[in-house]
């Protein structure tokens, strides 16, 4: 019994290991889009508040008109209406991910299946090949083979 260890599932084990590592990188690429959209949005709110600081410390000092005054309130508006929207696309993102990672669980729980799978048949392969071992041993050793054997 020499024949080598031979797994009937290992292409679709390999399909797969290949199917979670790609769901793995599009993971990947989805995080990373929620982290520079999250920069996005803190760089944003601090580009809102400047500018409220801004103002007031120009109201303090008297020293700006009522055109430049609504022409600052009209760019923290626009500021504070991409925040929004960037905090939008941020909660999109995260239920995305959230989906995304119960996909990649799943294909990783279908990936163990098998490997289990391909570990239990090797396993009976070894102890298949032992018992074969074990039975030429024990023909080797018995009286009338021995003879043959010249033993």
């Amino acid at each position: 019994m020499k024949r080598r260890f031979k797994f009937r599932l290992e292409r679709v084990l390999e399909a797969k290991r290949l199917a979670e590592r790609r769901q793995q990188h599009e993971l990947a690429l989805l995080v990373d889009a929620l982290m520079r959209t999250r920069q996005r949005r803190q760089q944003t709110l601090g580009n809102v508040e400047q500018l409220q600081q801004r103002v007031g410390q120009q109201l303090a000092a008297d020293t700006c008109s009522v055109h430049e005054l609504m022409l600052v309130r009209g760019e923290i508006d626009a500021q504070q209406a991409v925040a929004e929207g960037l905090a939008r696309e941020i909660a999109w993102l995260e239920e995305i991910v959230a989906r995304e990672r119960g996909k990649l669980q799943e294909l990783a729980r279908a990936r163990l299946v098998l490997e289990r799978l391909r570990e239990r048949a090797y396993a009976d392969y070894l102890l298949a090949l032992r018992r074969a071992e074990a039975a030429v041993l024990d023909d080797i050793r018995r009286p009338d083979v021995a003879a043959i054997w010249g033993s």
